[in-house]
């Protein structure tokens, strides 16, 4: 994990050990911030992709053949 999060900084594992360790904790949380704000976006994206599948109930399916 600190490996792909000095890849995404831009540092070789020389430099990232050089790092202070609490420069090191806010670049690794914000690494694990970032991944697990993407998780959640493309979870939401494909439970809406689902849902626009399934065709929800008559009165949507009817909303969106009327363009509404």
């Amino acid at each position: 994990m600190e490996a792909r999060a000095a890849k995404e900084w831009g540092l070789t594992p020389r430099e990232w050990r050089n790092e202070p360790f609490d420069d090191r904790a806010l670049m690794l949380a914000y690494e694990l911030f970032c991944s697990t704000r993407e998780a959640y976006q493309q979870e939401w994206q494909e439970l809406k992709r689902k849902k626009a599948e399934k065709g929800s109930t008559p009165y949507e399916e009817m909303k969106r053949q009327m363009g509404l």
